[in-house]
């Protein structure tokens, strides 16, 4: 019976210690080096544009005219001729 309820104990503990937020944790890939990897590729094929007017980032939602995204790229973002790519969390 002890050997019981100590197990049932240890059980609950783990599973108690075990639950994390892991929303907080999460790590997500350095953006920069598919931009990287695009550029290569762009000027594989003849394309010739300076690199440091893209800016990729992370962002929580995407969401335009009621219609979410999972990634959208904005050639002129907010009018600053800055090219900016942004990738749902």
């Amino acid at each position: 019976m002890k050997i019981r309820n100590r197990f049932i104990i240890a059980c609950c503990s783990v599973f108690l210690f075990a639950c994390d937020n892991y929303d907080d944790h999460e790590t997500y890939p350095d953006l920069q080096i598919y931009v990287g990897r695009s550029i290569e590729e762009a000027h594989s094929r003849g394309w010739d544009f300076d690199p440091s007017i893209i800016d990729a980032v992370y962002v929580d939602r995407i969401n335009m005219n009621s219609t979410t995204f999972c990634g959208y790229g904005y050639s002129n973002y907010k009018d600053t001729g800055g090219r900016r790519i942004e990738i749902s969390k």
